[in-house]
């Protein structure tokens, strides 16, 4: 009897540790997570999933600077192709790779975005800086990436577009799952999760960048990862 209750325990055990080890487990931050009270988000712009909308984030010098150092540098944007950077009719913007902490300005902005977040600097790709001139666009896609393209510092969990100028007409990022359309205003910031709680992409954060209207539009893609990418 003694023996047949131990193997009961034993077989109980062994299930409820398969299933466990099949349960997802949680990377993504949660829609509740505590900011400093300096990050609070001005407009929640959805709620589920969560977009945030923070305004003021960056100072009028800080977007000037960001504007100044990456002009020179711009090229024409590419979207990812399994492990290879590509050009596309579907993003045909312009974009400069910044280097990490490359001077102090741009140290202090990503430490911003770190302390609004609740990342590590080390989980933060390069800030990229982007110009659309008028008619220039990005199809709806995924900032998430598909798993034969997962390489260095795992899946983009995060993504924090920063708006660096106003635009008058067009240059929303809109939502077409979600009707939601953002229009870019000078230093405000959108805010929202690639994955959910457990790290599982989400598909219904399909989005794009409509086209700037006889203008342009200046923005940053600050991407976070799931592990250390610096």
């Amino acid at each position: 009897m003694v023996w047949l209750i131990l193997l009961l325990f034993l077989i109980i055990s062994l299930v409820a540790f398969l299933v466990w080890r099949a349960l997802p487990k949680s990377h993504a931050p949660t829609p509740t997570r505590e900011r400093p009270d300096e990050f609070q988000a001005t407009r929640i712009l959805f709620a589920d999933p969560e977009i945030l909308l923070f305004e003021q984030f960056l100072t009028a010098e800080e977007i000037e600077h960001l504007k100044s150092i990456a002009e020179p540098r711009l090229r024409r944007s590419t979207i990812k192709s399994g492990q290879s950077d590509v050009q596309s009719t579907e993003r045909t913007s312009e974009s400069a790779m910044l280097d990490p902490a490359e001077d102090e300005i741009v140290r202090a902005i990503e430490a911003k975005c770190a302390a609004l977040t609740g990342y590590s600097i080390s989980h933060i790709e390069p800030l990229q800086v982007l110009r659309y001139r008028g008619g220039e666009h990005y199809s709806p896609h995924y900032d998430y990436f598909q798993p034969n393209e997962l390489a260095h510092g795992g899946q983009r969990h995060g993504t924090l577009f920063i708006y660096l100028n106003d635009v008058e007409n067009g240059g929303e990022t809109w939502f077409p799952e979600l009707d939601l359309s953002i229009a870019p205003k000078a230093g405000s910031a959108a805010l929202w999760y690639n994955c959910d709680a457990h790290g599982n992409p989400d598909a219904r954060l399909l989005h794009g960048a409509k086209p700037p209207v006889d203008c342009e539009k200046w923005g940053v893609n600050v991407w976070f990862r799931q592990s250390a990418f610096r």
